[in-house]
């Protein structure tokens, strides 16, 4: 459970997220974003590999922005990783993640509500709004779904600019996810 002063922390960066977007200076090949729970990290891992992307544990705040960041210097590729919404939602719970990820989000009412059914809505609400967000952004964005990620490694390693045979050669195999679809057993 958050105490009153965490609350109020991460209530202040969820508003400071939502109302401003990222601004950054570095310069990355390739930005990979998703609203969380979606695999993103093991994609991130072995992307950077092959070419320059945001920070994986997200130390550079660039990984669940609320919406496409801005840049000060070139405009990188994005690559945004989505999923079942409530998988992902369980994922997040399931971790101990709701309220850091609702401050990402730029979402200060499920920062305060944590995750009651109320503010599990209200978070759903938010990642249909950056899935959506992202799909609208002018720039060269491929959105890809979870499952699809295994389907589409060619796809993801020419929109990285990497050789397909080399990226897919050591890539993560599929394995079961912990937190599963409704009613899935």
């Amino acid at each position: 459970m958050l105490t009153p002063k965490t609350k109020i922390k991460f209530s202040v960066k969820a508003l400071r997220r939502a109302l401003w977007p990222q601004i950054t200076p570095r310069r990355f090949d390739v930005l990979v974003c998703s609203p969380g729970g979606v695999g993103t990290t093991f994609v991130m891992k072995h992307l950077h590999q092959f070419v320059k992307t945001n920070a994986a544990h997200d130390q550079d705040g660039l990984k669940h922005p609320a919406r496409p960041p801005l840049f000060l210097r070139g405009r990188p590729r994005i690559l945004f990783i989505h999923g079942d919404p409530d998988v992902a939602l369980r994922s997040i719970i399931r971790r101990g993640f709701f309220p850091y990820q609702a401050a990402k989000l730029g979402l200060p009412a499920c920062v305060v509500l944590g995750d009651t059914p109320l503010g599990q809505r209200l978070y759903l609400r938010g990642q249909a709004r950056q899935l959506a967000r992202f799909k609208r952004y002018r720039g060269d964005v491929l959105c890809v779904a979870f499952d699809e990620i295994w389907d589409r490694l060619d796809d993801i390693a020419r929109f990285a600019g990497v050789d397909p045979a080399t990226f897919a050669r050591d890539f993560p195999p599929r394995r079961a996810r912990a937190s599963q679809p409704e009613g899935a057993a």
